[in-house]
């Protein structure tokens, strides 16, 4: 099914009540100030408290991983064919609602990256090889054309929207990047939020689309209809969003929020090992890391675990 029939079926539910988003917040807040007060009691330099959607997810994956993520050397992470699968499909997206199919899509790509200065992209796109590259992303234009045309400009279509919530006065950041943002307040029917992914759905997307829904309540003062997620070939996965959806979002920021002040602060993280392993900056001295370090390089693609290119991702 298009993107565009779905939302002509699309029936918003009752809406969240305001004072119950009002309320996530004010609970937000009073876990933000103590999170906060974790970080200046010990060390004020670490403020403010960033929990990106990125930072969640390698919370819920692995503490350990989350931290050395945050102390690693990005200047030598890697880009990997699925990453840049990731990347193209956001921009084929973006293109598709804004200018209509994609006809070349290497050379769209790359002056896509081009404009929005993504060398990093661009320096693993040209390591590839066109061939190798056309290869690996040309399918995906044709899925994007089939599946997101004849959107009606009524739903007022929005692609890479910044969504933030700030608290305890700027102490506690949260943030994400939406993929597609349809109606909302602007429109006068209620937003559908949609995240695009190219690997094979997990429950780490899902929890991700919660979050969205969390922040745009918070954003817009009003509950978005429904978060959904969308995958190359597949239909819409969407959840209507309720006030236990919000809940549930609401719990697991706030969660992070005072397990990344404690480990800001030098608690020592706890070891979740799993497939995030061979994406792991530790995973070679990490005496719970799955990785076998007798194997050859390249080990971490047959973890079955896809990793994102996230320009977003607060290092």
């Amino acid at each position: 099914m298009q993107v565009a029939s779905w939302l002509s079926e699309f029936e918003p539910p009752v809406q969240v009540p305001e004072a119950f988003i009002e309320q996530l917040r004010e609970q937000l807040e009073a876990t933000a100030l103590h999170a906060a007060e974790i970080v200046r009691g010990t060390d004020p330099e670490q403020l403010p408290i960033r929990v990106p959607k990125s930072r969640l997810a390698d919370l819920d994956c692995c503490e350990r991983k989350a931290l050395a993520v945050y102390q690693a050397d990005h200047a030598e992470q890697s880009i990997t064919a699925s990453m840049l699968r990731g990347v193209a499909l956001d921009r084929f997206v973006t293109y598709q609602l804004v200018a209509g199919r994609v006809t070349e899509p290497l050379q769209t790509c790359l002056s896509m990256l081009e404009a929005e200065a993504e060398d990093s992209a661009i320096a693993a796109f040209e390591a590839l090889g066109p061939e190798a590259a056309a290869a690996l992303i040309d399918p995906l234009a044709a899925q994007v054309a089939d599946a997101w045309s004849g959107i009606d400009p009524a739903w007022v279509p929005r692609t890479q929207s910044k969504a933030s919530a700030v608290f305890a006065d700027g102490a506690v950041v949260c943030s994400g990047i939406i993929d597609v943002e349809l109606g909302g307040p602007s429109a006068g029917v209620p937003a559908v939020v949609v995240e695009v992914k190219s690997g094979k759905p997990v429950a780490a997307h899902q929890a991700e689309a919660y979050l969205y829904g969390l922040l745009l309540a918070l954003r817009d003062g009003l509950a978005p209809g429904a978060v959904a997620r969308w995958y190359p070939g597949s239909e819409l996965a969407a959840v209507v969003v309720s006030e236990g959806l919000l809940a549930s979002a609401a719990a697991r920021l706030e969660q992070a929020m005072l397990r990344w002040a404690e480990l800001l602060c030098g608690r020592t993280p706890q070891e979740s090992s799993g497939p995030w392993c061979g994406w792991c900056p530790d995973n070679e001295v990490c005496p719970s890391s799955r990785v076998d370090r007798s194997a050859p390089a390249g080990l971490a693609g047959d973890l079955e675990f896809e990793a994102e290119f996230d320009p977003e991702r607060d290092w």
